[in-house]
């Protein structure tokens, strides 16, 4: 220190005060010491949560809401995207779903990815067919259909198991469009 700041420390220690504010200036000075040694200064602070990727013990620590168990990491929840949580590489992120579809088909059992229709009109260029169940429709784009299948497990990845319009009572591997 040089000694034109110690004769100006001196001169501010040596200026009288009174009791009462000396007593405040050591309270506030000793209570603001013991709080940044202790750290309960970080107890008054507002929680921050933890980005993926960092230590976890549950939930409510990651900002994403998913600490994985596994890693006992913050990470993304299985199968759901957003814009701080995307897919993997290959898959779309659809209405905060990861999907290995375009967002505007399903995919069945067997991997394909199925569009579906209500009607002809929906079909750009193809025909709108009944699964064989009766309960899906998906467009199809025309072309032969010989194997017969009771469902669209044992379709070929790009099929489906699908009836004509009328419906029937067995199926056949239609061609998804």
């Amino acid at each position: 220190m040089d000694s034109s700041r110690f004769d100006d420390l001196t001169k501010a220690l040596a200026t009288p005060t009174s009791r009462r504010q000396a007593l405040k200036t050591i309270a506030a000075t000793t209570f603001g010491s013991i709080l940044g040694l202790t750290g309960i200064g970080t107890a008054f602070a507002k929680p921050q949560c933890k980005p993926n990727g960092h230590g976890c013990g549950n939930n409510k620590q990651c900002c994403s809401g998913y600490c994985d168990p596994t890693t006992s990491l913050c990470a993304c929840q299985p199968g759901t995207c957003d814009a701080t949580c995307p897919c993997p590489s290959g898959q779309n992120c659809c209405n905060g779903t990861c999907s290995d579809c375009p967002c505007s088909q399903v995919k069945l059992c067997n991997g394909s990815c199925a569009t579906p229709c209500t009607s002809n009109a929906n079909c750009s260029g193809g025909l709108c067919y009944f699964d064989i169940d009766q309960t899906h429709r998906y467009c199809y784009p025309g072309g032969a259909a010989f194997v017969i299948c009771p469902s669209d497990c044992p379709c070929s990845q790009g099929q489906f198991c699908g009836t004509s319009q009328s419906g029937g009572t067995e199926g056949a591997c239609f061609p998804v469009s």
